[in-house]
């Protein structure tokens, strides 16, 4: 499993449209799998999780991105896992291997957000 956190500005609506159309052009994920957005005390929270075949591996890969925001600022949690060979005896260098690779992708995929509107 692999983590990635951050912190930027931005609108939490645009963010999570550009990063679910950005996963479809990068063909990094397909679709998105699931959806949940809730507003707590002036927190606006979207937890996204795409999820994909990796016929490599033999197995789901799936990317968790929940997406926190508070006047302007976002904070971004990136999980994956998965796309390992199997249950009982993970093959290291299947597994790993595209979580980090797709781990990595999604970085650059978040790094090159630009906000159009911020609030």
């Amino acid at each position: 499993m692999g983590k990635f956190v951050t912190q930027m500005q931005g609108n939490i609506d645009e963010f999570t449209r550009y990063l679910e159309q950005a996963m479809q052009r990068e063909k990094l994920f397909s679709e998105i799998r699931h959806q949940f957005r809730t507003k707590i005390n002036g927190v606006r929270c979207c937890i996204q999780v795409f999820e994909r075949y990796s016929f490599r591996g033999g197995n789901w890969l799936t990317m968790n991105v929940t997406t926190l925001e508070y006047v302007g600022m976002l904070k971004i949690v990136v999980m994956v896992s998965g796309g390992s060979n199997n249950i009982l005896f993970k093959y290291w260098s299947f597994g790993v291997e595209s979580e980090a690779r797709v781990l990595e992708e999604a970085k650059n995929i978040i790094a090159a957000y630009k906000p159009i509107r911020l609030g």
